[in-house]
């Protein structure tokens, strides 16, 4: 064959990969732009600008395939034939450094793709001037990293800069507007700035549906953001709404052969995904059993349809750990452990398929490791659940030290400590338990300090950080080293939330209950009256206002003023009791709290009977020597 032939059969591969590329099949895309390459260099040459632009589709298809470390090794090389041939500055050069940028990112290098970023964007602002759509785009990319880094102000200052930039040039619905703004979101919310990003997605998802359409990947990529920001908020109605909306809308004829209905399942799936997450989230877990059921089906039957498409059994294996977690927290154990199995067998399909394995692979598996280690151990199956868990550690491990730069990652590791250490301790073996979840201690304070200095001290990620060592010392007895966290914890609830927001008064709560562990009641007491004040306001059919009524019931108790404990500490178990059904499994402790602090109260009275009438009522003859050990 000639020349000219093979670079035109290069051409027809190139349009073809293209095609496969859009639909979302990267591994066939792969195999063509590989062909396409080999005709283009044998062709042109291997530094024709033709045969350069195919290097940058393969590399990219290797990305998107997360074929890694065949992408950015590719894209390396191509950017130093572009250098040779093209010059430094040349656009074509810095868009292909871009690229390699963004695979650094994708890899975990977060240093090496702002360094190159920061250079590249340098090198377009002198070539082509601040105000090129170009330099737009570079801005958003390291304005992503950024983000991803903990740079949250500098992330924010270009991602507010580029967006204006945006607006004025190419209009407010323009799709790299719409993708910049999505970013945006995703930068307010890891800066903590929940309700900004929510705002910012609100309308940016009508115009994502007015330009590009319902079923676009961009639409759809911030109709998840908003679900799962929503979710994070608590918006649970919200998340609802929104996805109801969504049920109505795939749910829609289409025409036969339609190529939109895959993707309308698709959306179906993750639509009843999130309506089941937030019923899960509210507690309602037999409500969301129903949803769980319908995603998981449907994912199931895109998977026999399409088996080549990776993300189709991704979602799969997310489907079955969320629904395996909702069945476990409530107790259906032999229909928790074949979900989770199923997820498990997909995650360590997809591991080994993988030549580099990045945090998110390794931290599904682990979630999936976590919950089949609480299934075995509420199935009486010690040793499997054991040896569950020190799996699961050994992955944690590995994914800590794979990737430092994700400054929580360690609390994954000090979670399962603590399950162990639990596990351990039900066994009989307490000074194993002892050691894991001083280990666990250790873990939780590194985590903080990683994230207060990476995120700040008011970041979700670092405050979710602090409330777990919070836990993790009391649940070793050490009250007084949690009490001041617990006060900062209370003095950050206060600036960031509304006066009477539940979750203010949930952080009255449990300061409350670490200083009635110390012996604090007058200390607890106006604390206490502050939280039921606000949950009778917000919600008074709820058993957490009977919790709070039983509280402050237990600071007048150790003050010795029985009487006027005696009301509130009998009226707030029998509400609690009322309202059981309601309680969130993981909760359900609790009740039996406010059960043997009505014990408690007659005995310290000195009304032996009625200790005893309400002993025999509860089934409960004998009391823990401190009934605060484990609030």
């Amino acid at each position: 064959e000639f020349a000219g032939s093979r670079a035109t059969k290069g051409a027809l591969l190139e349009a073809l990969a293209m095609t496969y590329y859009g639909l979302g099949l990267f591994d066939e895309a792969v195999s063509l732009h590989t062909r396409e390459r080999a005709e283009r260099e044998a062709a042109l040459g291997s530094d024709h600008p033709s045969t350069l632009n195919s290097r940058d589709s393969l590399a990219t298809a290797y990305a998107r395939a997360e074929r890694l470390t065949e992408a950015i090794p590719l894209y390396e090389e191509t950017l130093k034939l572009r250098e040779a041939r093209l010059g430094l500055d040349h656009p074509h050069t810095l868009k292909c450094r871009n690229l390699l940028a963004t695979a650094y990112h994708a890899a975990g290098r977060t240093t090496e793709a702002i360094t190159l970023l920061q250079a590249t964007l340098e090198r377009f602002e002198a070539k082509l001037g601040p105000d090129h759509p170009e330099m737009f785009r570079s801005r958003g990319l390291l304005a992503s990293a950024y983000s991803v880094d903990g740079r949250t102000t500098e992330a924010l200052a270009l991602f507010e800069s580029a967006l204006k930039l945006f607006d004025a040039r190419l209009g407010p619905d323009h799709p790299e507007t719409l993708f910049t703004r999505n970013n945006q979101a995703d930068a307010y919310n890891r800066a903590g700035r929940l309700s900004e990003a929510i705002a910012l997605l609100e309308p940016a998802l009508k115009l994502h549906e007015a330009k590009l359409g319902s079923d676009h990947a961009a639409t759809i990529q911030c109709r998840n953001n908003l679900t799962t920001f929503y979710l994070a908020a608590g918006r649970l109605a919200d998340v609802i709404a929104l996805n109801e909306k969504e049920f109505r809308r795939v749910q829609s004829p289409l025409g036969p052969g339609d190529s939109r209905a895959l993707q309308r399942a698709a959306n179906l799936a993750m639509a009843y995904k999130a309506v089941a997450r937030a019923q899960r989230d509210a507690g309602r877990h037999r409500e969301a059993l129903d949803p769980y059921r319908r995603a998981v089906t449907i994912q199931e039957d895109l998977v026999k349809k399409r088996p080549e498409m990776a993300i189709y059994k991704v979602n799969l294996a997310w489907f079955l750990t969320d629904f395996g977690m909702c069945l476990q927290e409530m107790d259906s154990l032999s229909q928790a452990e074949p979900a989770l199995e199923r997820a498990l067998a997909i995650w360590l399909g997809r591991i080994s398929e993988q030549s580099s394995v990045g945090p998110g692979s390794m931290g599904n598996l682990l979630w999936t490791l976590d919950e089949l280690g609480k299934v075995d151990r509420k199935s009486g199956r010690v040793g499997q659940a054991i040896a569950a868990y020190r799996r699961a550690m050994e992955v944690a491990a590995r994914l800590v030290a794979a990737h430092p730069e994700v400054p929580h990652q360690a609390e994954l590791q000090a979670e399962l400590h603590e399950q162990l250490g639990r596990l351990l301790a039900e066994s009989g073996r307490s000074a194993e338990a002892i050691a894991l979840r001083r280990q666990a201690v250790t873990l939780r304070e590194q985590s903080l300090e990683r994230c207060a200095s990476k995120l700040g001290p008011d970041h979700p990620d670092t405050l979710k950080s602090r409330t777990g060592l919070i836990n993790a010392y009391e649940s070793l007895g050490r009250w007084a080293d949690a009490e001041p966290r617990r006060r900062d914890a209370l003095a950050v609830r206060r600036q960031t939330a509304k006066p009477g927001s539940p979750l203010l008064a949930d952080e009255l709560a449990d300061l409350g209950r670490n200083l009635l562990a110390q012996n604090k009641g007058s200390e607890a007491e106006p604390l206490l009256r502050e939280c039921l004040a606000i949950r009778g306001q917000a919600a008074p059919d709820d058993w957490a206002h009977y919790d709070a009524i039983s509280l402050l019931g237990a600071a007048l108790l150790g003050q010795g003023r029985y009487s006027d404990a005696e009301p509130l500490i009998v009226t707030g178990y029998e509400g609690m009791k009322e309202r059981r059904a309601t309680i969130a499994v993981l909760d359900r402790s609790r009740l039996r709290e406010a059960a043997e602090r009505v014990i408690r109260l007659y005995e310290d009275w000195g009304k032996a009977e009625r200790a005893a009438m309400w002993k025999a009522k509860l089934g409960m003859p004998d009391l823990p020597a401190d009934v605060f050990a484990r609030p």
